[in-house]
C-alpha cells in the first residue's frame, strides 16, 4: 500500500505528494502549450481542472493511486504531474502514468530520472510484479518515451477511452515486469548520467 508522504528525489527531479497548492503552477504549464498535451488528459480549462484533479485525490483516499507533484531540482519549482494509479494490491500490479511537465524540460534527463524513481519505488519498495503504461495511438512522443524505457508492447485495446474533447482513443499497452526490472534500471541510469554530465 502506499504509506503518505511519499517523497522520492533524484539529481533533476523530486518528485512530492500532489497538494491543492500546486494547481495554478501546473495549470500555466498546462495552458503555455496546449498542443503538446493534446493526446492527453491534462487540463486546459477550470472545468478541467476539477475533473482532473480531483478523480486524483479520490483515487489516492481509496488507496488506488498516488498522485506527485514534479519539482525541479535545479531550480526548486513545480515543473509537472505523475502518478501511480489503478493500483491491485491482490495481483501486484499497477499503471503508470498522467505524466505532463513544463516542455522546456523536454529532452531532458528530467523525465527519464521520474520514471526511474518511480519504478523503483513501484518495484523495489511496493513489490509489485507489474507496472503496466497506457497511451494514445496517436501520441509519437508518449510512445518514444515508453519504448525508450524498455517497456514491452502487449497490444492495443480499441475504442478504449474517451479523451477530453470527445475523441474515443485507442490505447496501446505496455508492460515492465519484475523480472526485467534489473536490466531496467542498469540501462535507466546509465540514461540519467549520460544526461546529466
Amino acid at each position: 500500500m502506499f504509506v503518505d508522504p511519499v517523497i522520492i528525489s533524484g539529481k533533476t527531479v523530486r518528485l512530492e505528494p500532489l497538494q491543492e497548492k500546486h494547481f495554478h503552477t501546473l495549470m500555466l504549464i498546462a495552458q503555455q502549450s496546449p498542443t503538446e498535451f493534446r493526446y492527453t488528459s491534462t487540463p486546459i480549462n477550470e472545468e478541467q481542472q476539477k475533473t482532473y484533479f480531483g478523480y486524483a485525490f479520490r483515487t489516492k483516499d481509496e488507496g488506488r493511486a498516488y498522485p506527485w507533484v514534479m519539482i525541479d531540482t535545479a531550480t526548486g519549482s513545480v515543473a509537472g504531474t505523475t502518478r501511480l494509479y489503478d493500483a491491485n494490491w491482490d495481483y501486484r500490479h499497477c499503471l503508470l502514468g498522467y505524466t505532463w511537465f513544463d516542455t522546456r524540460l523536454f529532452g531532458t534527463a528530467f523525465n527519464v530520472e521520474s520514471k526511474y524513481l518511480m519504478l523503483k519505488y513501484a518495484f523495489e519498495e511496493l513489490k509489485l510484479i507489474r507496472v503496466q503504461m497506457n497511451t494514445d495511438s496517436r501520441n509519437a512522443r508518449s510512445l518514444r518515451a515508453i519504448k525508450a524505457l524498455g517497456a514491452i508492447y502487449e497490444g492495443t485495446l480499441r475504442s478504449s477511452q474517451i479523451n477530453k474533447d470527445g475523441y474515443i482513443r485507442d490505447n496501446l499497452i505496455f508492460s515492465l515486469i519484475a523480472q526485467e526490472w534489473p536490466e531496467v534500471k542498469a540501462r535507466l541510469e546509465l540514461r540519467i548520467q549520460v544526461k546529466t554530465t
